[in-house]
Order: structure tokens, then C-alpha cells, then sequence
């Protein structure tokens, strides 16, 4: 968590930082080894330039997990990719949920009709 909620998050919204803390340390153990040795050993770069929907990548600009440099150079091998950062450290959805629901809402009010099947 040292790295991954930014110290000035955690300062920010205590309880938050707490509740996302103990959601963690709740993870099954076994389960948890499980899906770090999957993504260690996954590496999706030749499908990037097969994705030709709209794609919005969201870079954290707290986050030394996964910095927004690497963020923009994924979205640079998607076609139609917009990147944009966003206040946070690598748990986004925890750390800045307003600032992903207004990204969100952005991109898909975007998002083309004919791209929407029902």
C-alpha cells in the first residue's frame, strides 16, 4: 500500500484509504498468488493494435505502479485511444472515484450511436 495509495490519498480520506486497505487484506491468500502469477506472465502488446473500438486509457499521476508514461505508450498502439490523466495512485476507482465518473461520463457521452447495438 506504501506505494500503491500515495501517503497524500491516504492524509486526504482516512476511512477511504482504511476501507480499501482492509478490502486487501481480505484477498485470499492463494487466490491472490494465483492472478499475480497470470499477469506476470501476460503480455496482450500484439492485441493493442487489433482493438478498433473507441478506448479511453486513464493515467494516475500517483501512480509508481503503473506511471502515466506507460499509460500513453499502450494508448499510443490503440487506434482510436484517447489518453488523459487523473489525479490518483494506482487504485483509481478507490482513490478518485469522482474524477473517474466525470472522465467516464465524458467519454461515453462521445461515444458514437453506431457503436451501440441492442
Amino acid at each position: 500500500m506504501e506505494t500503491s495509495y500515495p501517503r497524500v490519498l491516504r492524509q486526504r480520506d482516512p476511512a477511504r484509504y482504511q476501507a480499501t486497505r482492509l478490502r486487501w487484506l481480505g484477498n485470499d491468500p492463494e487466490s491472490f498468488a494465483a492472478v499475480f502469477r497470470m499477469l506476470v506472465q501476460l503480455d496482450l502488446s500484439r492485441q493493442l493494435p487489433r482493438i478498433v473500438a473507441p478506448a479511453l486509457l486513464i493515467g494516475c499521476t500517483l501512480d509508481v505502479v503503473r506511471p502515466p508514461e506507460g499509460v500513453a505508450a499502450v494508448a499510443a498502439q490503440i487506434s482510436q485511444a484517447q489518453f488523459v490523466t487523473v489525479e490518483s495512485g494506482h487504485f483509481l476507482a478507490a482513490q478518485n472515484p469522482d474524477g473517474l465518473l466525470r472522465l467516464l461520463m465524458s467519454f461515453l457521452a462521445g461515444w458514437p450511436d453506431e457503436t451501440v447495438r441492442t
